[in-house]
Order: structure tokens, then sequence, then C-alpha cells
């Protein structure tokens, strides 16, 4: 997302000499800085600054973790190292496809703009002025997070009771899942 800062995280990971442990000390973690695009390029140059201050290269650097996104395909192309993909990332992507072809994703599709709306400063107020909510609040899904979806339908399940209680607009109304499509999330 453009509006947010990108963080970049270096890690060491070493054997220590003095007990024989595995160490992965965070070397750096930080925004890039005001850069206006994030390459490869600019992903080196940065690996390069932070790597300096502990009088190393990026030559040793032995391989990359991160999602498989076409910036750190080039990047490690760039350095000539093993690009090691994040696990969450392809799990992430494999839920996604499960979900994309499922007779559920025009329900997904359905409760998160509901939640969308629900999460409103005017429907957060709304809900949280109903006592026995105990000041639950909508959950929104995040496309990247497979589990979201889960935490989304979960929490629509425990607020479903108070939407009565609302006066949520006629636009909203017509969000709500009908009996049926409950039931389809609850299982």
């Amino acid at each position: 997302n453009h509006t947010k800062e990108h963080y970049v995280a270096i890690y060491a990971t070493f054997v220590s000499v003095d007990n024989g442990k595995v160490c992965t000390p965070l070397l750096a973690c930080s925004p890039m800085g005001m850069i206006a695009d994030y390459t490869a390029i600019a992903h080196e140059d940065y690996f390069q600054q932070m790597l300096r201050m502990y009088d190393r290269q990026v030559n040793d650097i032995e391989f990359l973790v991160g999602d498989n996104c076409a910036v750190n395909k080039h990047l490690a192309d760039i350095i000539n190292k093993p690009l090691v993909g994040c696990a969450i990332h392809r799990l992430n992507l494999a839920a996604e496809s499960m979900y994309s072809g499922d007779l559920m994703n025009p329900l997904i599709s359905k409760v998160d703009k509901l939640v969308s709306n629900l999460s409103t400063r005017e429907n957060t107020i709304k809900l949280r002025a109903c006592k026995e909510s105990n000041g639950l609040v909508a959950v929104t899904r995040k496309e990247t997070k497979w589990t979201s979806t889960y935490y989304m339908f979960k929490r629509f399940i425990k607020l479903y009771p108070y939407f009565n209680q609302m006066d949520l607009s006629s636009t909203t109304m017509m969000l709500i899942p009908t009996e049926e499509e409950i039931e389809q999330i609850k299982e």
C-alpha cells in the first residue's frame, strides 16, 4: 500500500562458537526512507548501507527470505543469492486459490463489504452503544492473511444479534447475509 511505510529487516544467522547454538540477531529494521520507488536496486542500496555498519557487504548475504513478488525475485537475481519463499505467503496464496473457486466467495465478499461498512466511525459508535456487545467491533478481512477471513466471520457471528439494535442505514441492512447464508458461515 502506497500510504504505508515500507520496512525491511536484516537478520544474521550463524552458529555461536561459544555454545554451538544457532543465533539469529536482528541487524536492521527500519523504513527504507524517502525512496520514490521500492525497486530491487533500491533494496540492494539499502542492504549495502545497513551492512556497512557491521563491516559487511551484500556479498556476505547467503540467502533472502520474502514473498515471491517481482522485486524480491529481481533482488535475488541481482545479488546472485537464492530467494527462500515465505511459507506464510505460500499458505495465503493456497488458501486464496481455494476460496476463489469456492461457493463461499460471494459470501466472503458480501460480509467483507458489510464489516467494512460497520467499521466506519458512525457504525462503530452505534455498535459500542449496545451494552450486550461488550465493546466488540467488526473485524475486517486482510487479503494477504487467509486467517483474517475466518476471524471476520467469527466476529460477524458474534455481532449479528446486535444489528437490529443499531439503527443501521438501509444500505448497510441490505448487506446483512440471509439466515441461510449465516448457517453457511457457521459451518
